[in-house]
């Protein structure tokens, strides 16, 4: 009895990665791509700091209009052409995105790269508002009337700069 086989010099295990050429402890990037429907990503900004984010933030909100220094202890707000982002110490903690076109809630939260499942609520007369939602403080959305289920902005808080605990 004859028996051949082409086995590998190493064993194969199925699921592994091949091995990288990385030093210990560097991690390989992939580069960011913008998901599919998402006109602006807030999970992908919010908290960045500005100089990695600005081609980004450039890419997805325009062109900056203005940059006015707000209270020492809210830094700075950058003015673009679809909504404004504020910074604290080179850091983005707070976007406010104006919609392409009003849209439900759920599809607002999609179009800003935010899980749309949410269940708690909090709905005033003339906006939502969501608190603790995928790592944000707080996210505001804007109806376009008082009782309206359309919103045309959506307003996500990353971190309180004022906050003594934030870092």
């Amino acid at each position: 009895m004859l028996l051949l086989s082409c086995d590998p010099k190493e064993p194969v295990l199925s699921g592994l990665a091949p091995p990288t050429d990385l030093a210990p402890g560097e991690e390989q990037l992939e580069p960011y791509s913008k998901g599919e429907g998402v006109f602006v990503d807030l999970q992908y900004l919010a908290g960045k700091g500005w100089d990695e984010a600005r081609d980004e933030v450039s890419v997805q909100m325009g062109d900056i209009l203005s940059i006015e220094d707000l209270d020492p202890r809210d830094g700075r707000e950058i003015r673009l052409a679809h909504g404004f982002i504020r910074t604290k110490e080179g850091r983005i903690y707070l976007v406010h995105v104006a919609l392409p076109r009003a849209m439900r809630r759920t599809a607002a939260l999609s179009a800003t790269g935010l899980p749309p499942q949410a269940s708690d609520w909090h709905a005033f007369t003339h906006e939502y508002r969501l608190r603790w939602h995928s790592g944000f403080d707080r996210i505001r959305m804007g109806r376009i009337e008082g009782e309206s289920q359309m919103v045309s902005w959506v307003e996500a808080l990353r971190f309180d700069p004022r906050s003594t605990l934030q870092q």
